[in-house]
């Protein structure tokens, strides 16, 4: 068999696949989508309908009427946006610390900072629940920013040396000949050529706090510091589960997410490529 003749029977089963993984993806969305738009009668119907007589936004609307879903929000804002900011600005430097600056030791400096991801996160529970207790920060968003950055701050070290090892010295040499300082240079420089990436860290690390439930499941209590994914999990209560708020719920928390993949996919995209090609 010639090499033509084999990608046109590949080119239709490769295609038949892409579409099969994109139906098992789809169809949980489009269900939750439904259900948070069906009458309340036909959420637990048998055979189960697609479409059902009646859709209705008006579970929509009673999230935002009977739930304080705006300050959900809200707190989710400040604590992924408080988290990315510190997580760039301290690995950016970090890993350009670890790429220009080399001494003894700089290596298993660097194997020690991923290290530490090695260990479960769930097993360090307990002394963080006594520290944040100890430190008088329990139930504020203070210690879900500073444990998420201590969480995330490794990984995106790594992923952020792997760009600024891909540039050249003689950048910062010519930004430093016409009378830039090192760290004028750094952020003159360096930042403007490593946008993308850095745009792809802040992405992921953004997505990751916005998605955050078990941190805040333990690090806080009462509603004053409640973020949108912990507030979802109470439409789940004691006598019955309100199935077509949780739904109308995750639609809505799973906006900004899919707002991002879609304007700002490519950055993601590329800065993992770049990413992992540097690694090899």
């Amino acid at each position: 068999m010639d090499r033509r003749t084999f990608e046109r029977i590949i080119s239709p089963v490769g295609s038949a696949i892409v579409i099969l993984i994109l139906i098992l993806y789809l169809t949980p969305i489009w269900w939750g989508i439904s259900t948070s738009l069906k009458p309340w009668e036909y959420v637990y119907t048998w055979p189960p309908r697609w479409w059902a007589p009646g859709m209705t936004l008006f579970f929509y609307y009673k999230i935002f009427v009977s739930r304080p879903l705006f300050h959900w929000i809200w707190n989710s804002l400040l604590y992924a946006g408080a988290t990315t900011g510190v997580v760039l600005l301290f690995s950016s430097i970090a890993s350009y610390s670890l790429v220009r600056f080399r001494f003894r030791g700089s290596g298993k400096v660097s194997f020690a900072l991923i290290a530490t991801r090695f260990i479960p996160p769930i097993s360090l529970t307990v002394p963080i629940f006594l520290m944040s207790r100890a430190w008088g920060l329990y139930n504020t968003l203070t210690i879900l920013v500073l444990v998420t950055t201590y969480l995330n701050l490794p990984t995106q070290v790594w992923l952020l040396k792997a760009y600024f090892e891909a540039i050249p010295w003689e950048m910062e040499e010519s930004a430093m000949i016409d009378g830039c300082t090192r760290l004028g240079a750094f952020f003159r420089v360096i930042v403007p050529m490593c946008a993308h990436f850095m745009a792809s860290a802040a992405i992921i690390t953004f997505l990751g706090c916005w998605n955050a439930f078990y941190w805040p499941l333990v690090l806080t209590s009462g509603p004053e510091n409640e973020v949108i994914g912990l507030g979802i999990y109470h439409f789940i209560g004691d006598g019955m589960t309100y199935t077509n708020e949780i739904c109308a719920g995750g639609i809505i928390f799973s906006l900004p997410a899919i707002l991002l993949c879609v304007f700002a996919g490519k950055y993601i995209l590329r800065g993992l490529a770049v990413g992992g090609l540097k690694g090899l």
